[in-house]
């Protein structure tokens, strides 16, 4: 599966004019309800805790600190 997307520079002077393409790279999490003749690679073991890690360290990273109270 595979995506075409069109993107221009917000900046009228510029203008840029480009597309990119976005895939399906891997499966994280299986489907409850999956589809005949699709089949899209489980990422490793490894992967995900690698993922887990990093979407930790984000959630902290965005936690705002409140004044007069500690985490």
């Amino acid at each position: 599966m595979t995506q075409e997307e069109y993107f221009q520079c917000s900046n009228l002077t510029c203008g840029h004019t480009f597309t990119t393409y976005r895939y399906v790279r891997e499966t994280l999490c299986p489907p409850a309800l999956p589809k005949a003749g699709v089949s899209i690679p489980m990422a490793t073991k490894q992967r995900l805790s690698e993922l887990q890690h990093e979407l930790r360290r984000k959630k902290l990273e965005n936690q705002l600190e409140l004044p007069g109270l500690t985490a």
